[in-house]
């Protein structure tokens, strides 16, 4: 079951959002382009490739001004998932409140990619809970391994 909380994007009295919403000021959507059901930002972008936007006061994530605006506040100590995979992505309806955890976990990063493995590099099945460990550096361990690999310690230690 997954972490995340769930949140019908539409359940409050906003109208559902859409390209050229009068909330948001002309000068937002100009660096607006619609791809594939995205809404890829044009404007400026953060080294990571996030969009960023200019409000007025200070500069800002443009997703989350644009889900603020046509959706609801982000509930404090949630982030916003994009459910599209694509960073440059605007569109309220392809992003989704979750935990840091779970945004990780869904990510393409080493914590998401380690965390959706089923078995080690030799084969054992990590959905056994007993066959899985926490390692001294990593977050999880394969026990077989762990016991081949101390084994092998012992009879080069021992003879």
């Amino acid at each position: 079951m997954s972490n995340a909380i769930q949140l019908n994007l539409f359940t409050t009295e906003k109208a559902p959002p859409r390209l050229d919403d009068a909330r948001l000021p002309a000068r937002f959507w100009k660096k607006v382009s619609e791809q594939d059901g995205c809404w890829l930002w044009i404007g400026g972008r953060s080294d990571l490739g996030y969009p960023m936007w200019w409000t007025g006061t200070r500069v800002r994530q443009a997703y989350r001004v644009c889900y603020e605006a046509l959706v609801a506040l982000v509930p404090t100590g949630l982030e916003l998932d994009h459910l599209c995979r694509r960073p440059a992505c605007v569109n309220p309806a392809h992003l989704e409140p979750v935990t840091h955890r779970e945004n990780l976990r869904r990510g393409e990063g080493p914590s998401g990619v380690n965390a959706r493995k089923r078995f080690c590099k030799r084969g054992h099945d990590l959905g056994d809970s007993s066959n899985l460990g926490k390692g001294k550096r990593y977050g999880r361990e394969c026990l077989a391994c762990r016991r081949i690999r101390w084994a092998g310690k012992q009879q080069v230690q021992y003879g």
